[in-house]
C-alpha cells in the first residue's frame, strides 16, 4: 500500500517533501486513494478532520491519524479509535514518529510516551542539557536502560529523578524506560510478522516472539501485560484490523493515567 501523508503543518510538510517522494498535500482526492498515515494539528478544520477520518475508517485497514498537542498540554487519557496523540516535540522528533509508524525508523524517543511535556522545569538543569539527555535516551541500548543511568545523565540523584520526573512528564522514569524497551521490541516483532504475512502467511514454524524471548532471555508477553495490560497475542490479533501502535499507545495511556496524572 502506498503511503500518503496529508499534513497541515508547513514545517513538517516541507521535510516530508524532501524525505518522502510519495508525500501528498491536503488537496489530494481521497476517494479511492490508499491513505496510510495522516498528520493533523489540533487546529484542523472540524469538517475536514471528519472527512479524513471517515475515509480512513471506511476504507483503509491499518490507517491512523496522529498529531502532537501544544506545548504544556496534557494528553487526554482516552483517544478516539485509530488516533494517536503525543505531547509537543520538535519537528525532527515528530517527523521521526511518522517514520516509526510507517516502519522507516526504529529510533524511539521518550517524548512519545509522556502524558505532558513541561520543559520549563525546576530541576535546575540547563535546558539544552535537559533536551540533549532526552534525545540521548533514544540512543541508549536496552541493557543500559535503568533509573541510575538516567539519573547520572541528568546529573541528579535517583531520589531527585524519581520525585521530579512524574511532575513534568506524567510518568515515572522507570516505567518510561520499560515502555521504550518494550515498544522497540514490539516494533521489531511487528516488522517480522509483516514479512511473514507478505510471504503468504507461510510461517514454516517461524515465531518472531519465541525467537525474541530466546535472544533476550525474558518473557516479552508477560512484561507487556504487566506494563499495559494486554498480551502479545491480543496485540497481534488487533493488528489484523488496525495499526498495532494505536492499541499499544491507547493501553499505555490508560495504564499510567490513574497513577501519574496530576
Amino acid at each position: 500500500m502506498r503511503t500518503v501523508y496529508i499534513c497541515e503543518e508547513a514545517s513538517i510538510a516541507k521535510q516530508l517533501q524532501l524525505e518522502t517522494p510519495t508525500t501528498s498535500s491536503r488537496h489530494i482526492n481521497l476517494n479511492g486513494v490508499p491513505i496510510a498515515h495522516v498528520t493533523l494539528t489540533e487546529r484542523s478544520d472540524h469538517k475536514y478532520r471528519n472527512h479524513i477520518l471517515e475515509q480512513i475508517l471506511s476504507n483503509q485497514t491499518g490507517s491512523i491519524m496522529t498529531l502532537r498537542f501544544a506545548a504544556e498540554a496534557s494528553i487526554p487519557v482516552h483517544q478516539p479509535r485509530r488516533n494517536i496523540w503525543i505531547p509537543w516535540c520538535s519537528d525532527k522528533i515528530f517527523l521521526n514518529w511518522l517514520f516509526v509508524l510507517t516502519g522507516r525508523s526504529r529510533n524511539i524517543y521518550p517524548h512519545y510516551f509522556f502524558m505532558k511535556c513541561r520543559l520549563q522545569n525546576k530541576m535546575h538543569i540547563p535546558k539544552n542539557h535537559f533536551l540533549a539527555v532526552l534525545e540521548g535516551i533514544s540512543q541508549m541500548p536496552d541493557h543500559l536502560m535503568s533509573v541510575p543511568n538516567l539519573a547520572a545523565l541528568f546529573g541528579l540523584s535517583d531520589r531527585q529523578l524519581r520525585k521530579s520526573f512524574p511532575q513534568y512528564f506524567g510518568v515515572s522514569p522507570g516505567k518510561l524506560l520499560r515502555a521504550i524497551v518494550l515498544f522497540r521490541q514490539t516494533l521489531a516483532l511487528m516488522d517480522e510478522e509483516h514479512k511473514i504475512e507478505q510471504n503468504g502467511n507461510k510461517r514454516h514454524g517461524q515465531s518472531p516472539l519465541a525467537r525474541l524471548e530466546i535472544e533476550t532471555n525474558f518473557n516479552f508477553s508477560e512484561r507487556l501485560k504487566r506494563l499495559i495490560g494486554i498480551e502479545y497475542r491480543e496485540l497481534l490479533s488487533a493488528a489484523q484490523n488496525d495499526h498495532w501502535a494505536t492499541l499499544w499507545m491507547k493501553k499505555w495511556r490508560e495504564a499510567i493515567a490513574a497513577k501519574h496524572l496530576d
